[in-house]
């Protein structure tokens, strides 16, 4: 709650209306269903955030995540209909992660010392680097999966190893044979319940690194910015709310060069061997 008041009016007023009205349900508890999610309300014109925090680092992220789902429904609840309320799938993970960004500068008080916080600013900025092949590998397969029907248990197999040498050579599988024949995937969800929804994770991955380059420059504006394009909901395409928070589309050539050239030289100069 106090960082939250510290970022800005917008999401004080966001987190006391969530705790005065009961919407935050992240504590565990014997029987509690696992995983996270933000779910709008629209009878009550409320975001409802829930998850299990455990103690860990994760908690931090995932909490954060959430909350940028929640705050950018708060912040468009003035909407009749809930398609002018929830922007597009891509455009809402630009809400959700780029939150996780305007967060680092207050975590510190989730850590027992500086050091510890700087890992965690270090591990969410090399996953947010590591997501976007990953979501490009996910994304590809599907397309090969759907235009591949008759393909079996082993060609599905072979395809997403293939993918995984193409846009993540780094993966090293030495000792497991069942890995090292392709079966990642069988730990994705999102093929099986949700078709081609993660590519939207990827565009807004690089979204949320343009946040952060910019939130490093100037704070205030970046989080001005972010705050507009919330309250547009989903009365806007992606591309055009992307104008509206001044940040290149990951479309245009040039954008996920720049924002990962930042990413690295910032990652280089937090020290990561005094981990």
């Amino acid at each position: 709650g106090e960082m939250y008041r510290e970022i800005s009016p917008e999401t004080g007023e966001y987190f006391s209306y969530m705790l005065e009205n009961h919407l935050i349900d992240v504590l565990p508890r014997k029987g509690k269903e696992g995983g996270a999610f933000e779910q709008y309300i629209g009878r009550e014109r409320a975001p409802f955030l829930f998850a299990n925090c455990n103690g860990s680092s994760d908690d931090v992220k995932l909490v954060t995540h959430e909350a940028g789902h929640a705050v950018q429904f708060y912040m468009s609840r003035q909407f009749d209909s809930y398609e002018a309320v929830q922007p597009t799938m891509e455009a809402a993970e630009v809400d959700a992660l780029s939150m996780e960004m305007f967060v680092l500068p207050y975590v510190g008080r989730f850590f027992d010392t500086p050091k510890d916080a700087d890992k965690y600013r270090f591990m969410l900025l090399e996953s947010k680097v590591h997501k976007v092949p990953y979501c490009c590998v996910v994304d590809e397969f599907q397309h090969n999966v759907y235009n591949r029907p008759q393909a079996t248990r082993a060609d599905r197999r072979g395809m997403w190893r293939e993918l995984e040498k193409k846009y993540m050579p780094h993966r090293d599988y030495s000792g497991s044979p069942f890995l090292e024949s392709g079966a990642w995937w069988f730990q994705q969800g999102h093929p099986f319940f949700r078709p081609f929804y993660f590519i939207d994770y990827g565009l807004a991955e690089i979204c949320s690194l343009e946040f952060f380059q910019r939130m490093t420059a100037d704070y205030s504006s970046a989080w001005q910015d972010y705050v507009r394009m919330c309250r547009l909901g989903g009365t806007r395409s992606f591309t055009q709310l992307l104008k509206v928070a001044k940040i290149d589309s990951p479309f245009e050539r040039g954008t996920v060069r720049r924002a990962a050239e930042f990413t690295e030289e910032y990652l280089r100069r937090i020290d990561d061997t005094s981990f």
